[in-house]
């Protein structure tokens, strides 16, 4: 009796198996092609944070666009290179020793598409605000 019980259930493993594969497999496709894309924009905002932003005291808006722009290329993101995906703003610091600001505008977005089966619009909208200080004593 307990022979033909066996023999009952020995598909029932396979299903699941297949199922949480089929799952693996489908993430792992959409990952390859979401990720580059993510991590792109992601160094993009990063580099105007950390090193356009700060270094943007003494740069005219042109400057500083030249640089966000260098880099958007350099990252292959050509969607960022559209004209008014990139807002700049500098506005200096004054001798009296009062701050200056840096308005970075990034509003662009790209599309991932998952093999012919569906499209991802994914919008990058980020805007970075930095006070620069040159004239400290």
């Amino acid at each position: 009796m307990s022979a033909s019980f066996r023999t009952r259930q020995a598909g029932e493993g396979k299903v699941g198996c297949f199922l949480t594969l089929a799952i693996v497999v489908v993430a792992v496709a959409a990952g390859i092609k979401a990720i580059p894309i993510y991590y792109s924009n992601n160094e993009l905002v990063t580099a105007c944070e950390n090193d356009i932003a700060p270094m943007a005291s003494r740069a005219t808006d042109e400057e500083v666009m030249a640089q966000v722009r260098a880099k958007a290329k350099e990252l292959e993101i050509q969607e960022a290179l559209a004209p008014g995906a990139i807002t700049v703003k500098v506005i200096p610091s004054g001798n009296d020793n009062t701050p200056g600001n840096v308005h970075i505008g990034l509003n662009y977005s790209r599309d991932v598409d998952f093999y012919g089966i569906t499209t991802y619009k994914f919008e990058t909208k980020q805007s970075i605000d930095r006070t620069v200080y040159t004239n400290i004593k």
